[in-house]
């Protein structure tokens, strides 16, 4: 008899954390992204302005509501993997909202 194989199961302690360096005009931004279970943190300092510091916090399907061509994405970690490659790329532009908002395009 065979025994059956153990189900996958995702535990609250699943994390993972990145960060990226994104060079938009004549400043630098570091960007860390952080993935708690389903839940992403993105976080944005301006490297010459320290006291300019931006963070949002989004689950999956926030993220999938904020735009439709995030609804291809099955997970958090596939939405940064698309990060990675637009920023690679220099295809990822900021936009600076208010004091504590901002966006990637």
């Amino acid at each position: 008899m065979e025994d059956a194989p153990l189900p996958t199961v995702i535990t609250p302690n699943d994390r993972s954390v990145q960060t990226f360096e994104i060079q938009q005009d004549e400043t630098q931004y570091k960007l860390n992204i952080e993935i708690i279970n389903q839940n992403i943190i993105l976080n944005l300092n301006n490297q010459k302005d320290l006291m300019k510091e931006y963070e949002n916090k989004f689950s999956l399907d926030e993220l999938r509501r904020k735009h439709k061509i995030f609804l291809m994405f099955n997970s958090c970690q596939e939405f940064v993997d698309y990060l990675e490659v637009l920023i690679k790329n220099n295809k990822c532009q900021l936009k600076i909202l208010q004091m504590s908002k901002y966006i990637l395009n």
